[in-house]
């Protein structure tokens, strides 16, 4: 769709036709990356002398049955691009977007068509009785681009490499006060996690899981088992603490087998690397969350 910019300089007005002509991604960019080209077509000879575009970017909408949705800022290389009589001009646009912000921008898709919105920023620079002039790009400069279902999933989220990321979405925690220390043992592991401290990472997943064990017990869901050498031990029963004896026992096991995985996180004889503090954290995080959902349930 083409669009009319009306510049007004010196009390003359100048029209440049404006279009998406295309999108694509940018396969050299290290994060993910969607260009749009837009095209800038002068079709007159008058034109003010040196006539550039200056410091030009574009804010990226996204328009859905929700309305307009901000999706982020898009620059162009070119940072002073100049105008010649009569002749076309072509200006990359770069977005770049995170994993989390393609999730959310499939969200609002849910499973259609995209409709770009593009709001062209900068100044227009022009020589003015030797001096240099300045005159904002019209705030009402809006390109539309409407990419079908079939171009985005096939041809962009291919680029972008999206079906190779899965996005997980972890939820919040807020805790009792029986579970805070676990809520804060695993925000340690979070922190650990990012800097690389995986053997670390392992080590306050279990200190998370020690309190949540001790606290299910605290509110008075415990049992007596004995070990191996016929000892005696208070345990968390998830079975009452659940009140299902299918889903109780199925959760026992996978406490239990947690529980088993992650002493090897205090320990120099093994090596702990991020997929052994992936697999800890996420587990963790979700026997953390059940079981704080499930204690405000009967408190």
């Amino acid at each position: 769709m083409v669009e009319i910019m009306n510049i007004y300089i010196n009390s003359q007005n100048f029209k440049l036709e404006l279009r998406v002509e295309d999108i694509n991604t940018n396969s050299i960019s290290f994060s993910p990356q969607i260009s749009f080209n837009v095209i800038i077509n002068y079709n007159q000879q008058l034109l003010p002398d040196e006539m550039h575009l200056f410091g030009v970017y574009a804010k990226v909408n996204l328009a859905g049955n929700n309305g307009i949705v901000y999706v982020g800022r898009a620059y162009s290389d070119r940072q002073l691009i100049r105008f010649f009589p009569d002749s076309n001009i072509n200006i990359m646009f770069n977005l770049e977007l995170n994993y989390y912000e393609l999730e959310q921008i499939e969200k609002l898709r849910n499973g259609g068509e995209i409709n770009f919105q593009l709001e062209l920023k900068g100044a227009v620079m022009y020589n003015n009785q030797n001096n240099l002039s300045f005159t904002e790009i019209p705030p009402s400069t809006q390109l539309k681009y409407r990419v079908p279902k079939s171009d985005w999933t096939e041809k962009i989220l291919k680029g972008l490499k999206y079906k190779k990321v899965w996005m997980l979405e972890v939820p919040e925690l807020e805790s009792p006060e029986e579970f805070k220390e676990a809520v804060s043992h695993l925000d340690s592991a979070w922190r650990q996690f990012s800097m690389g401290e995986y053997k670390n990472t392992l080590v306050d997943c279990r200190k998370a899981l020690e309190v949540v064990g001790s606290g299910v017990k605290k509110a008075g869901f415990e049992k007596i088992e004995q070990n191996k050498n016929g000892e005696e031990h208070h345990v968390p029963d998830w079975r009452k603490f659940l009140d299902d004896k299918s889903t109780g026992k199925k959760f026992e096991k996978i406490f239990r087998d947690t529980w088993q995985f992650l002493p090897s996180g205090a320990h120099t004889g093994k090596n702990i690397d991020r997929g052994d503090a992936n697999l800890a954290l996420m587990t963790t995080h979700a026997i953390v969350y059940y079981a704080i959902r499930r204690f405000l349930e009967i408190t």
